[in-house]
């Protein structure tokens, strides 16, 4: 009967050493799947927060394109007309325009002069123009007896 008690006792202490390692090796898994539970319903709950902070996110891009589109508008109308005040300052006398075209950083001049053969090397000093070039050659209007001129350039400041 005493090895019967013995072989019992050996059976609940092997069966508790058993217990508290598989408690002492299991607990670090059983910790992080407990904790990434708690995190998942924490980002749960944070989920209509963080869509509601990326849809604002997303207006405030929109907003941000919108209002650099708009600038830049600004800045080419601003641009032309420095163009404009220098081209005045710089055509010669019965020099004028009859068309202008600006768009996608080109600019189109298409207008009379007495002698439009000179625009060009004072196109070339330009601050605000590169690269002028003709896009017809000159003809004589019959009428006016000016130089009709149909000019392209770029339009970059020079550095």
């Amino acid at each position: 009967m005493k090895k019967t008690s013995n072989q019992g006792l050996t059976c609940v202490l092997l069966f508790a050493v058993l217990l508290l390692g598989g408690g002492y090796l299991g607990r670090p898994w059983l910790q992080s799947y407990l904790w990434e539970q708690e995190l998942d319903r924490e980002i749960a709950q944070l989920k209509p927060q963080i869509e509601g902070f990326e849809a604002m996110q997303k207006q405030n891009q929109e907003m941000a394109a919108k209002i650099e589109f708009l600038e830049n508008i600004f800045c080419e109308q601003d641009r032309l007309l420095e163009i404009l005040s220098e081209l005045t300052d710089m055509f010669p006398e019965g020099t004028y325009l009859n068309f202008l075209n600006a768009r996608e950083g080109v600019l189109l001049l298409q207008g009379f002069s007495n002698s439009a053969s000179q625009l060009l090397p004072l196109l070339s000093g330009s601050r605000y123009l590169q690269s002028p070039e003709l896009q017809a050659p000159f003809t004589r209007d019959p009428i006016t007896m000016k130089e009709r001129f149909f000019i392209k350039a770029r339009m970059e400041a020079k550095k």
